[in-house]
């Protein structure tokens, strides 16, 4: 060429685009699979439903659910001062997630404490975030073929249908679905995965209104659990992904999920730390605690490999007299690089294509799970299963991917290699469906914990014992009670109830000495083991040494029914009826409209000798229980009788017999022999 030629094409003026990429020659030959549509999102979602099933029959956890349903009182309506509460307060004293709680409340006004309605809406999002996985996999791989020079990308509809079906059937995700209070992960998901399908739209086609879209989902994901806070870093694995050069412009763009970003995480920083769920590592060094989020990512990883042992919680490494961890939380930083920098080293030297797709998974991923990897060691777990959610989707997006780029290059190997994902995906399935059952009950879940991490926390014994109590299994309580006397445990309820048991066995030395030990322990609210006690020394018939007890229990609480209605019949029973008067007008007070407490009151005004003040109460009594209330019947026969009026006398105790009671033979015929009138 010459230099005049060369002169005239160095002086023509060519505008840049904003961002230009190489356009890949698309392959030839490999596996080419029948276009699905959306069929295999279909085939996903009633799968994964199916496999959730069993969650539909499963009940009300001792975990949580009583602070988001059970006893949660802004729940029961939707009035005003309700939804103020809802929408601008942490009603949970946990963490602020408004949008849960209305779900919750939704929930409540259809199904009120039937727990097969909450299960249902937790399946159903969970099934509807299976199909966003679809959709927001779907996108990314037509973008990648079409814009950003990955080639033509094959069977795209299969492969997201299996990263869907992944998703919907890792069993770590579980925890996530088969628990009401997790509620927020699967409505968090529901607003993050749609959000990051119109983000890639807006990246295709900016506009303004495209990002205003996300923004708006991104706030509905923030309001339905804070841990959406990860957005945005998930946006740059796209921007990596889709090889956006313009680093100060993809910076700025996000502006607006920088300050959610804050105040959401300032917000989340109060809170927990309110709740007392901040972890404070007790005993552990400056780098104990660097190990443990390096360990924390390893489990993570490997979990989705190689999901089994799967627990509801994974305590942290006990720490030995010298000072020293288990030896696996010395290596695992070594365990992260390999698992990070292996695969980020063959896919750099396979080309930046590659390279780029195992940088988007790893950094989608990370993105995800970083906040929640105990630098700052929130809660009581080392690990949660629940917090696997969004992250696996960087992970299984990079198993699929590359499992197609494979049977694509090597037709060969398509068999074997989709057989390893179809039995992969099976094994999932299964381990899923098996673990919906721990999941069934406080029962089921707990006892699952104590089998996995024996003796290594007392939160499972304490709730399993509480469980067997209400459930009146009062001998596998007892057993739970006796593993946490013998593990020290430090709550003086735990040595209260095993004093309790002791009690029912008739074991009263024992027991004594539980309650002996609940009192050491408690150094302030002492008043329910005076009353346990007191109740123990009337079934014992140690009388005054049960209303000193009472008493003791009084200062502490004088407005507990069940104190009163104790001490007012010990009262009774040793023959002090001015006292016994005296707890059953407080506990009327209390509570105008209870029966019982008028015929317990006739019962000491009638020994005391004060017939009509009996009769007057027992006439209450009646009235408020007309029916079932046979013996209050007897007694007022027998006060009309020591009054000389016999008619009401005889009337009262042929009630009282025709509605069930015992009445005395002879007591009948002496009535009837008397003459009618009064006295």
């Amino acid at each position: 060429m010459s230099a005049r030629k060369k002169n005239k094409f160095r002086n023509l003026s060519v505008k840049p685009a904003a961002e230009t990429h190489t356009v890949t020659p698309p392959p030839t030959g490999g596996l080419n699979l029948p276009e699905m549509g959306i069929v295999p999102a279909l085939f996903a979602a009633i799968v994964t439903f199916i496999v959730y099933n069993y969650t539909l029959h499963n009940q009300f956890l001792d975990w949580d659910d009583w602070i988001y349903v059970t006893k949660d009182k802004f729940i029961t309506s939707f009035s005003a001062y309700n939804l103020k509460e809802m929408l601008f307060h942490n009603i949970t004293a946990n963490y602020f997630h408004p949008l849960t709680m209305l779900s919750l409340a939704l929930n409540y006004h259809f199904s009120k404490l039937n727990p097969e309605g909450y299960y249902l809406t937790n399946v159903l999002l969970h099934t509807a975030n299976t199909i966003w996985v679809f959709f927001l996999v779907k996108i990314l791989l037509e973008s990648m073929s079409g814009k950003y020079g990955y080639g033509i990308i094959k069977n795209i509809s299969w492969i997201a249908g299996f990263c869907a079906l992944l998703h919907g059937l890792h069993p770590m995700h579980v925890e996530s679905v088969s628990w009401i209070a997790e509620r927020k992960d699967v409505l968090y998901s529901f607003f993050y995965l749609p959000a990051l399908i119109l983000y890639v739209r807006y990246v295709n086609k900016p506009t303004a209104p495209g990002m205003l879209y996300v923004v708006i989902l991104f706030l509905c994901s923030l309001m339905s659990k804070p841990l959406a806070v990860s957005f945005p870093l998930a946006l740059f694995a796209i921007d990596i992904l889709f090889k956006r050069k313009a680093v100060w412009r993809i910076v700025i763009e996000k502006w607006p999920f920088y300050l959610c970003f804050a105040a959401m995480g300032v917000l989340t920083l109060i809170t927990v730390k309110n709740s007392g769920s901040m972890a404070l590592l007790h005993g552990f060094t400056l780098f104990h605690k660097l190990t443990i989020p390096f360990y924390s990512f390893m489990i993570y990883t490997t979990k989705f490999f190689f999901p089994t042992h799967l627990c509801g919680y994974y305590p942290y490494p006990g720490v030995n007299a010298g000072g020293w961890m288990p030896f696996i939380f010395y290596i695992c930083p070594i365990i992260d690089m390999a698992i990070v920098g292996v695969p980020l080293y063959i896919a750099y030297r396979a080309g930046e294509n590659y390279f780029r797709v195992v940088l988007f998974g790893i950094c989608f991923f990370l993105a995800n799970v970083l906040f929640i990897l105990q630098f700052l060691s929130a809660g009581v777990a080392v690990v949660c299963e629940r917090y696997s959610y969004i992250g696996y989707i960087g992970l299984i997006f990079l198993t699929v991917y590359f499992i197609f780029l494979l049977i694509d290059k090597k037709p060969q190997l398509s068999f074997p290699a989709l057989t390893l994902l179809v039995l992969f995906t099976v094994v999932l399935g299964y381990l899923t469906g098996d673990r919906t059952k721990v999941w069934h009950n406080s029962e089921t879940l707990w006892h699952d914990v104590i089998v996995k991490y024996p003796r290594q926390w007392l939160v499972p014994y304490m709730n399993l014992a509480q469980y067997y109590v209400d459930s009146n299994k009062m001998d596998s309580a007892f057993v739970m009670y006796k593993e946490l006397a013998q593990l020290g445990s430090k709550e003086p309820s735990d040595y209260r109830n095993l004093a309790n048991i002791y009690a029912m066995r008739k074991d009263y030395d024992n027991s004594m000495l539980m309650y002996n030990k609940a009192l050491q322990l408690d150094s302030g609210g002492k008043s329910d083991t005076y009353l346990d006690r007191a109740v123990t020394y009337s079934i014992m018939g140690k009388l005054d040494l049960a209303l000193f007890d009472y008493d003791r229990s009084f200062k502490a609480d004088s407005n507990d029914a069940k104190l009163l209605t104790n001490r007012a019949y010990a009262y009774f029973s040793v023959g002090k009826y001015d006292s016994a008067i005296r707890d059953y007008n407080h506990l009327i007070r209390l509570d105008s409209n209870e029966a019982g407490y008028y015929f317990r009151r006739g019962n000491a005004e009638y020994d005391k000798g004060d017939n009509n003040a009996s009769i007057n109460d027992y006439l209450k009594s009646l009235k408020l229980q007309p029916d079932n209330n046979t013996e209050c019947s007897y007694d007022l026969s027998l006060a009309y009788n020591r009054l000389g009026d016999f008619h009401n006398a005889l009337n009262y105790a042929l009630k009282a017999k025709q509605n069930g009671y015992n009445v005395p033979a002879n007591y009948l015929n002496d009535l009837q022999r008397k003459p009618e009138g009064v006295k």
